[in-house]
């Protein structure tokens, strides 16, 4: 896992599983399209309605399906400084496209936010007790979310890539990790326990 020292440009997007020219997805997820084109179509006009060309935006996985050159062609239409997180339909050539960047596993700052990346969702994950937040995709809406992390995908949040700050208003919405015995966390006073419990330092 790589910290990633990340440079915004503009304001900063996130999306995942965009799945372009897969037409099973219409079907499995139940996506509001007749057609593969119209299902890609919308959503390039969705993304550039909301990303400027000089925003940036995280993908976490799942770019699309289909031959390079078409793959290739829906990307160049995509505006915004675009970064990408590996998913598990992803050609290797998809890491080819232009991105700016290519994770697994990354944990950038965003407003002062650490957010872990990754296409699949963690149990925990880097600064997971000092309120360090999580995004990811590949479960189409199917594991939910916490008030720490939350799934970034299409099938989830909707066509419009979002910002971290309206991410966290939907966090905000869910319950905390449920932990031993049904217990949510207790962030701070777990974070007080970790330093009664270091060992003191001897001269």
């Amino acid at each position: 896992m790589t910290k990633f020292k990340f440079k915004p440009t503009g304001r900063t997007y996130f999306i995942s599983d965009t799945h372009f020219g897969h037409r099973n997805i219409i079907d499995m997820c139940g996506r509001p399209y007749k057609s593969v084109g119209e299902m890609d179509a919308d959503l390039i006009a969705s993304w550039n309605a909301i990303v400027a060309p000089g925003d940036t935006i995280w993908h976490l996985g799942d770019f699309g399906y289909g031959n390079r050159e078409y793959l290739q062609g829906i990307f160049d239409r995509l505006n915004g400084f675009k970064h990408f997180v590996r998913g598990n339909h992803d050609k290797p050539w998809v890491n080819e496209l232009g991105w700016e960047s290519v994770h697994d596993l990354v944990t950038i700052s965003v407003d002062g936010e650490a957010v872990t990346l990754c296409h699949y969702p963690l149990r925990e994950w880097p600064r997971y007790w000092s309120e360090g937040l999580h995004l990811y995709g590949h479960v189409h809406s199917n594991l939910p979310g916490s008030r720490h992390s939350y799934d970034v995908g299409v099938d989830s949040i909707g066509k419009f890539p979002m910002k971290l700050g309206d991410i966290k208003k939907k966090m905000a919405l869910r319950p905390d990790v449920q932990f031993a015995e049904g217990q949510p966390v207790d962030r701070r006073r777990k974070r007080e326990l970790a330093v009664e419990d270091e060992p003191a330092i001897k001269p």
